[in-house]
């Protein structure tokens, strides 16, 4: 791309560049931009110029999933001071410098799954000693063998933590509370040698702990791996088994509906969803979501109804629902979601029902309902809308309710 291509866009606040054939980035590419999010996922960029990212003060989400790159300079994310979300993982990466992540003082999630880490130097996450909000870290499928004494020092929010698929010897809670990890809610230890006697009394040193995840609960098959209330929640729903080892292909197909509502989740994997094509109802309101990884829905080719509302998602991104395209009912009503990509919905013919309200909408592009023909409830009250385009409505002809007050118009 050339790297005058955005000059002018001032207002450019969301870029998706993700599933292209992209190689290299000019280092000045993004500047002049007002980005919050930017994905760069699924491309074949094998390194990044240290400059890239300078200026993007305001950047919120940075998605580098899905490429080659072996290796990152140590500058590359300063000045990224608002970054609450950045994904690495299934890269190449081996070596992490000790100053990688010094600054990102708003980080919420980092995934570093699916690399070549076989090491990480006990300063690493030094930078991120200053978290005032919790804190998800993924380093599952590395390399790894051992972690450092002292390479959680400081990290008292983080209550997040997937190690799934690494080498890591004498794993106990003892060897996790040496290593200041007595804050965890959420602990994921799936193909490892960890085992369930040696973390039969954990809550005596990890008390926060209300989600454990062990290699033997499923074994290596179709369910390993995935969120330990996503594995709960097929068992409920597949008649005549009790036990996750036991879950076939074909009873993933089979389920019809998946209830998620209020377990507290505050992350999913992209793959929790795989294999349930038959289902038609997802309920995931009333969690601590922030963030949906863009291919979480993918396999979902059945769903008609979605429900999202009542979490922290500030943004989505533009491929969500490609998959889904049966969908006729979808609510995300009473998030913080600020901005919605202009091609958000493409593909949702179906859709009778969109419920919006109670998020921080603030503007709306003028077709980001183009293609949504079977609407018939569209619900956006509550936002912080001060202007709509004049052509924002145009095409649903079938629209019968549509809600706009409270708003700034």
């Amino acid at each position: 791309m050339h790297e005058d291509i955005f000059d002018g866009l001032s207002s450019l606040w969301f870029l998706n560049l993700s599933g292209n054939q992209l190689t290299a980035l000019h280092q000045d590419i993004f500047d002049g931009t007002a980005l919050s999010s930017l994905y760069l996922d699924n491309n074949q960029l094998s390194s990044l110029h240290e400059d890239v990212f300078d200026g993007l003060s305001s950047l919120i989400d940075l998605g580098l999933s899905g490429n080659s790159i072996a290796s990152l300079h140590e500058d590359i994310f300063d000045g990224l001071s608002s970054l609450e979300n950045l994904y690495l993982s299934n890269n190449q990466l081996s070596l992490l410098d000790e100053d990688l992540f010094d600054g990102l003082s708003n980080l919420q999630a980092l995934w570093l799954g699916d690399n070549q880490i076989s090491s990480l130097h006990e300063d690493l996450f030094d930078g991120l000693s200053s978290l005032s909000l919790s804190l998800a870290l993924g380093l599952s499928d590395n390399q790894l063998t051992s972690l450092h004494m002292n390479l959680f020092d400081g990290l008292s929010m983080l209550t997040v933590l997937y190690l799934d698929g690494n080498n890591l010897g004498n794993l106990s809670p003892s060897y996790l509370q040496a290593r200041g990890l007595t804050a965890l809610q959420h602990l994921s230890l799936g193909r490892t040698t960890a085992t369930a006697s040696q973390f039969a009394n954990y809550q005596s040193v990890m008390p926060d702990l209300s989600s454990l995840s062990l290699e033997g609960e499923c074994g290596k098959h179709t369910l390993d791996g995935r969120t330990p209330e996503v594995i709960d929640a097929i068992l409920d729903a597949t008649s005549g088994v009790s036990a996750c080892a036991d879950i076939t292909d074909s009873h993933l197909s089979d389920i019809t509906e998946l209830d998620l509502s209020g377990m507290g989740l505050t992350s999913l994997r992209s793959y929790d969803f795989d294999g349930l094509s038959g289902l038609q109802n997802l309920y995931l309101s009333s969690n601590e979501l922030t963030t949906l990884d863009p291919q979480i829905f993918d396999d979902l080719s059945s769903l008609e109804v979605l429900e999202l509302e009542n979490n922290q998602l500030t943004s989505l991104p533009e491929d969500i629902f490609d998959g889904p395209s049966n969908l006729w009912q979808l609510s995300l009503r009473d998030n913080e979601i600020h901005s919605l990509p202009r091609d958000i919905f493409d593909g949702l013919s179906n859709l009778q029902s969109l419920d919006l309200r109670g998020n921080s909408l603030t503007r709306l592009y003028e077709d980001v309902f183009d293609g949504l023909s079977n609407l018939e409830t569209m619900l956006l009250q509550d936002n912080q809308l001060i202007t709509l385009p004049e052509d924002v409505f145009d095409g649903l002809s079938n629209l019968e309710e549509l809600r706009l007050d409270r708003n700034q118009m």
